[in-house]
This record gives C-alpha cells, structure tokens and sequence, in this order.
C-alpha cells in the first residue's frame, strides 16, 4: 500500500514539474527588465559656470563682442528607457551620428537676437536658444537747452537737446518740425534720436517735442513828441508837423499833417 502510495506522489511530481518550468521561462521572457532599454532623448547641461542655462535658454547682452559658445560648454547625454545615459563628445570616437549645429555667428559682432544651439543624434535633437538682449542707453542726462523765450534782435535763434550720451545723436529735420528761426513767433521742434537700435534700447528719455517762442522786441517810445509847440501864424507858406525823437527802426506815416 505505502510503495502504491510512493508511486502515486511520484507520477504527480513528474507531471506538475514540466508545467512549472515552462511557466517559469514564459515569466523569464516577460521581465521587461531583461529587454534592452532604447535611447529616448538627447539631454544638454552647462559645464561651467560662465552661463546660465534656464528653460532652454542662455541669456545675456550685447557688449560688442563676439559671443561664442561651442558644444564643448555642454555635458551632452543620450538617455535610455531605463534611466540610464551615456555622455558624448563631437571630438570623441563615441559619437557616430551626433552633430552640433549654432546661428551664432563666427566673426565680427554679436548683434542683440536670437540665436539656436542644435544638438542631434540620428533622429533626436534638442535645442538651446541663446538670447542677446539689448543693451540700455541711460539719457537722463539729456535736455532741452531752452528755459525761456527768446526776444527779436534780428539774429537766429535755436533750440536743441543738450547731454546726449555716446552713440547717441539727434536731427530736428522732420515735417513741421522748427528749431531754428529768426523772426518772432512760437514753434515746435522735434527731436529724432539716431542710435544703434538693433543693439541698444533708450531709457529715461526725455520729450522730444519741444515748443518754444521768440518774443517781440519793445521800442522806447518815451523820447518820441510832435514839434508843434504853438500856432502858426499864417504866411501863405505850407506848414508842417511831425514826430520827433523817433527810436532806429520806427518810422511815421501822416495824413493832416501839412497845411497853408
């Protein structure tokens, strides 16, 4: 009965055991940790510190130099599914099918702008805009020369912003504007400031529409009389009166004022 019983338990085992290694390499080929991980993405980090990268983007400003930044200022990695990466060089033999491309330009200036850093491998990319911002012009030291009328002498007279930084010039040519005038009256100038636009932005700019005014001159009239005293006494002559002590630049025009 008991060998019966043996015989029995063993047939089982023999029975069951196929069943659980198959099993067992079914779970085996199903461990997604045993499948190679693919590359996901390329990943770009700053190696020093003459750079902010934020966002995907380096900022700075124009200074009038020549910007240049390589990919050798970069930690450049390929990062797979598992988490794992790998770093690559354009100057190491790892790097098959990785290319670096910049719109940075590679002589003279930087001008202000925006400029793209690509980095690629095979089909994967990642870009780092590179911003130059515009440098600021501070004019608060410029003014209008003019802090009262003028009054008429016959001369030209003018007006014109004064204090202008470097790199910074005005014309006062454009339609209806005057800053420049002999006779009496009251005028408009306009300022039109010529500055390197594409580089630099104006702060704390003053108003560049100016009215200003030439006043009339005065004459002194106090020494002027007629030189008529007392009547005439008839003489079959013309007699005549007139001003007299008349200032430079005044004349008199009469009616009545002659008889016999």
């Amino acid at each position: 009965m008991k060998k019966r019983k043996l015989l029995t338990f063993l047939l089982a085992i023999v029975m069951v055991l196929p069943v659980m290694l198959l099993s067992a390499c079914k779970d085996k080929n199903n461990d997604g940790g045993s499948q190679p991980a693919t590359l996901q993405s390329v990943s770009v980090e700053l190696a020093g510190d003459d750079y902010t990268l934020t966002d995907n983007t380096i900022t700075t400003t124009y200074d009038g130099s020549l910007l240049s930044i390589a990919d050798t200022d970069f930690v450049v990695k390929l990062v797979y599914s598992d988490t794992t990466t790998k770093t690559i060089a354009k100057d190491t033999d790892s790097t098959d099918g990785y290319t670096f491309t910049s719109t940075l330009p590679t002589e003279g200036t930087t001008n202000a702008g925006t400029y793209t850093l690509k980095f690629a491998y095979g089909e994967l990319e990642k870009e780092i805009s590179v911003v130059v911002a515009k440098a600021k012009i501070n004019m608060q030291t410029a003014s209008w020369n003019y802090t009262e009328a003028y009054t008429y002498n016959g001369g030209e007279k003018s007006i014109a912003l004064i204090g202008l930084p470097s790199g910074v010039t005005a014309k006062y040519d454009s339609t209806g504007s005057v800053a420049t005038a002999t006779n009496a009256g009251t005028y408009s100038a306009v300022a039109t400031l010529e500055y390197d636009s594409v580089n630099y932005e104006l702060e704390n700019v003053p108003a560049l529409t100016k009215e200003w005014k030439i006043n009339k001159a005065t004459h002194d009239m106090s020494n002027v009389a007629w030189n008529y005293e007392s009547a005439f006494d008839y003489n079959g002559t013309e007699r005549e009166v007139v001003l007299t002590g008349l200032p430079t630049g005044v004349t008199a025009t009469y009616t009545g004022n002659k008889a016999t």
